[in-house]
């Protein structure tokens, strides 16, 4: 993976940034799917095999975002492009973040087409909306913790809710566990576990990630953004500083 960001300014509102992604893939076993239902003949919502199988190089995402501070403890976003691997399209996000509070709340929507499996650029016809109202917690005095519960209007058009925990050692280390349940089908669970690590490289540092995920999946798939409120302003929560 290798990834860029360019800042446009530094001072608010014009905080608006450009970040870019390229992915290659070494090696798999991977093959496209063909469908997920011979009788429909349609792709899954969720389909990542197939871009890893197409092509080694991928454009995983290109786009323009712009954060800005709404009023006290408001904070909004908007961001268009590539937004991921699979999906493009335009988006809005807004949270509400006291000072201090181990408690925050947002809410997100976009507007999303399918991406082309070997074109950059390319898009299909197949658009939708998507998006989530979601609730942050902090449930200890430390940020050793954190908890997440959201409504989600997923990819599919199912809905359901998102339930995520995760927990960082004093060294860093972030092991994070979620799982998305749908009414698209009964019982409909999809779990992902991410662990991540970080490592100082001289004056550099980085966090190499190991994330286990369902690839192909017709439920339960949630847009994978690079931006979020919540990550952007965690200063606020400054409890772990003292």
């Amino acid at each position: 993976m290798a990834e860029a960001r360019y800042q446009l300014a530094d001072k608010a509102p014009l905080n608006g940034w450009l970040s870019a992604g390229l992915d290659y893939t070494l090696a798999h076993n991977l093959t496209r799917p063909a469908t997920i239902d011979p009788l429909n003949d349609a792709e899954p919502t969720r389909s990542l095999r197939g871009y890893y199988a197409e092509e080694p190089l991928t454009l995983s995402h290109l786009q323009y975002s712009q954060a800005t501070p709404l009023g006290s403890h408001w904070f909004g976003l908007a961001y268009a492009g590539l937004l991921e691997t699979q999906y493009a399209g335009i988006g809005a996000e807004l949270l509400y973040r006291p000072f201090a509070s181990p408690l925050a709340w947002s809410l997100n929507a976009a507007h999303v087409h399918q991406r082309e499996f070997d074109e950059p650029f390319g898009l299909r016809d197949d658009n939708r909306w998507t998006g989530d109202a979601t609730a942050y917690l902090y449930p200890g005095n430390d940020d050793a913790f954190l908890l997440e519960a959201g409504l989600h209007r997923y990819l599919g058009g199912d809905t359901g809710v998102r339930l995520a925990a995760t927990h960082q050692t004093p060294s860093g280390v972030n092991v994070s566990l979620s799982s998305t349940f749908s009414n698209a089908r009964e019982h409909n669970i999809t779990p992902t576990l991410t662990l991540s690590i970080p490592l100082s490289l001289g004056q550099a540092s980085t966090a190499p990630t190991l994330r286990w995920q369902a690839l192909d999946n017709d439920s339960g798939s949630v847009l994978q953004r690079r931006e979020c409120l919540f990550e952007l302003t965690q200063e606020r929560r400054v409890q772990g500083l003292w």
